[in-house]
């Protein structure tokens, strides 16, 4: 599996009908960084300015060492990150805690939230 097969896996999941070819010009202006341990890709980071979305291939967890240093070299380029989680995403909005994201406000869609420190400094 590619970095581009996963991320599309997971577009389908949230646009059945969708073709490939549309579902791609939803990636457009975002930045893929694939994560891999032992040659095998194992997530795929996006980013667009700040914000920031992280897919896992199914099955993979991240531990607390991986998942840090997964995101230090994107959290140094911004100096903080920001994301969105649909209102009714509640694993993912658990994630984003986990991760030390910190929710900022919310819209009728979305709950919005920013990283402003590296996490898990000084936990292994």
């Amino acid at each position: 599996m590619t970095p581009v097969e996963l991320i599309l896996s997971e577009l389908r999941k949230g646009a059945p009908g969708r073709t490939d070819r549309d579902l791609m010009k939803v990636l457009e202006g975002w930045a893929l960084h694939p994560f891999y341990e032992n040659d095998e890709l194992k997530g795929v980071a996006l980013i667009k300015g700040t914000e920031f979305h992280c897919h896992l291939v199914p099955g993979f967890r991240l531990n607390r060492r991986v998942m840090r240093e997964f995101i230090r070299p994107l959290f140094e380029r911004c100096g903080y990150l920001t994301t969105r989680v649909h209102r009714s995403d509640e694993a993912n909005q658990r994630f984003n805690r986990v991760f030390g994201f910190q929710r900022t406000w919310s819209d009728d869609k979305f709950h919005y939230y920013i990283l402003t420190a590296l996490p898990f400094e000084g936990k292994s």
